[in-house]
């Protein structure tokens, strides 16, 4: 598998915005707010744009999982070093959410003045969410609407097992582990990826 190139459009584009156009000095003002409503709205768009021009196959939904891991919150600030090189130092400490609002922002500024950098930064992001193992498959099924619920069902103290139960648009997964955590990302993963190959009616 070839390395991914860098987004260095975007990289570029970025640079050109004054720092207080996106970064929440003191907390995010309305024009940021708005602007990084209209980022969210542009990246998903240009991700239907960039997932036509694709060599790979995608139904609705395999296309729904993509994107909601490239655009999610954590998984831009898993990558803010990449997709901020400059700011990631003053960004790195906030939350998710207000990393993703400070991304989106940008996006919402430089769209219509420069849409195919938006596209570079989109396109790798879609690349970068093919490529990376183990996805946090149950923030993505939650992020869609469906449930995940885990409990204890055996093993002692030292070695507990837990059974975790994955519900969405019509479909019932199971999974265990030796975690809550393990075996609610089990249930959620095997959900995701058996609606992933139910065609779409």
């Amino acid at each position: 598998m070839s390395p991914i190139r860098a987004p260095r459009q975007w990289q570029n584009a970025v640079r050109s915005i004054p720092q207080s156009k996106i970064l929440p000095l003191g907390g995010f003002r309305p024009e940021q707010n708005y602007a990084a409503w209209c980022g969210d709205k542009f990246l998903g768009a240009t991700a239907a744009k960039v997932l036509s021009k694709t060599s790979k196959q995608h139904t609705r939904s395999s296309a729904t999982i993509l994107a909601n891991t490239a655009f999610s919150n954590s998984f831009m600030k898993d990558n803010i070093d990449t997709i901020l090189p400059e700011l990631h130092d003053s960004v790195k400490h906030l939350s998710d959410h207000s990393i993703g609002t400070v991304v989106e922002a940008a996006i919402g500024e430089l769209f219509e003045v420069n849409e195919p950098a938006v596209e570079d930064l989109t396109r790798w992001l879609i690349q970068k969410a093919e490529d990376t193992p183990n996805q946090n498959t149950k923030g993505l099924l939650l992020n869609l609407g469906g449930k995940v619920n885990a409990s204890r069902v055996g093993g002692d103290d030292h070695s507990p097992i837990f059974q975790a139960t994955a519900e969405f648009d019509g479909f019932i997964t199971t999974g265990k582990g030796t975690s809550k955590k393990k075996a609610e990302q089990i249930a959620a993963a095997k959900l995701l990826s058996l609606r992933s190959k139910t065609p779409s009616t």
